[in-house]
């Protein structure tokens, strides 16, 4: 949050159903550019070691589990990469979850 301040990112109060801002709320939108917002995810995640950017490659379908629910467990993209674990995944907090069968 704070990187985005310093880009100058506004933040306003969330006002819900038009009753105005609740007295106990943290919650805020924020005003950015989308550019901007970008920038700062991405040099953010950058800096991250559990994850990787791939650039120049494109997304062109998903990879599931075949459970009588579908759950997706990885990216299937355009230069023939498929990205993913078939044995966990993660949400998307980073935090691993394990799949249920």
């Amino acid at each position: 949050m704070d990187a985005l301040l310093l880009r100058g990112v506004l933040q306003v109060p969330v006002g819900f159903r038009g009753l105005g801002v609740a007295k106990d709320s943290e919650a805020v939108n924020l005003l950015s550019r989308r550019l901007v917002f970008e920038g700062v995810l991405r040099r953010t995640v950058l800096r991250e070691p559990r994850f990787g950017m791939i650039a120049g490659d494109a997304v062109v379908g998903l990879t599931a589990g075949s459970g009588r629910t579908p759950v997706v467990t990885g990216v299937k993209t355009q230069q023939g990469r498929v990205i993913g674990d078939r044995r966990s995944r993660r949400d998307c907090s980073g935090a691993a979850t394990t799949p249920t069968r």
